[in-house]
């Protein structure tokens, strides 16, 4: 009986009890994780230039005038109202500009930015009478007096109205007992010939603004260029592309020519 006395008020004093242990409370579902943010594709298509050649819409810093080794004269492009045109000496007929005049409205310029790898390069053109503004693929020019640029090889994807050209453009080290003042000064010769190209008499139209689509590939057998334009797709094997850093740019040759906008993807 004393036992039972001292168990009761041991429970009495510690609140200890018999009775069922509360159940425990339910976890709360957890909440949802939270939405990933979509990595982006590797395979986006990525912008390195884009303009339209309209007062305001372009920055000629972003660009620098090179002069050709064949010509020996310092071109330039015009802004219009809304294009930009190689500058032609006034009174040279279309006629004159496609024989000894011809270098008279020859004109080059590079974007200063530098790509590498492929590139898709679209540009809206247009020329006069016959021909001929083009797209240029070049190595790195090379200085020329205090401060002016010089091209070197190059490719020239050139539109006019019977097709589509891609012409390559090479140096070799000129003969020592030429008589062209331009080889006694560079020490080279400069030469060319047509890569591949289209020729369809007179598909083109003067005066027709026309977009040149050209795209640079590095295959596994070399580099590739394709080039379209209305509706026309030519291409072929481009072995001196450089396999590294290049250069952009215009050209309009042998005629007036205008540029409307000019482009530069990565695919």
């Amino acid at each position: 009986m004393k036992f039972l006395l001292a168990l009761l008020s041991f429970v009495l004093i510690t609140g200890i009890s018999a009775a069922p242990a509360a159940p425990a409370k339910a976890k709360a579902p957890a909440k949802k994780a939270a939405a990933k943010k979509r990595a982006p594709r590797r395979n986006a298509v990525k912008t390195y230039y884009n303009a339209k050649f309209v007062k305001g819409g372009w920055n000629r810093a972003d660009w620098e005038m090179v002069r050709s080794w064949r010509f020996d004269h310092d071109a330039e492009f015009l802004q219009m109202a809304n294009c930009i045109q190689n500058k032609v000496p006034e009174g040279v007929s279309d006629q004159e500009l496609q024989g000894k005049k011809g270098n008279s409205g020859y004109a080059i310029m590079l974007l200063k930015q530098k790509f590498k790898g492929n590139t898709v390069i679209t540009c809206n053109m247009e020329f006069d009478y016959r021909m001929a503004p083009g797209i240029i693929i070049a190595y790195e020019p090379v200085k020329y007096g205090k401060d002016k640029l010089e091209l070197r090889e190059h490719y020239e994807v050139i539109l006019y109205d019977d097709g589509l050209n891609l012409w390559h453009h090479y140096f070799e080290k000129g003969k020592p007992d030429s008589k062209d003042p331009r080889v006694i000064k560079s020490g080279v010769e400069q030469k060319w010939r047509k890569q591949f190209c289209s020729l369809e008499k007179k598909f083109y139209k003067p005066k027709t603004k026309y977009e040149v689509k050209v795209t640079v590939r590095h295959t596994g057998r070399g580099p590739q260029i394709e080039i379209s334009c209305g509706g026309r797709i030519i291409s072929g094997y481009a072995p001196n592309v450089p396999a590294g850093e290049y250069r952009i740019g215009l050209v309009g040759c042998e005629g007036r020519n205008r540029f409307y906008d000019f482009k530069v993807t990565n695919r």
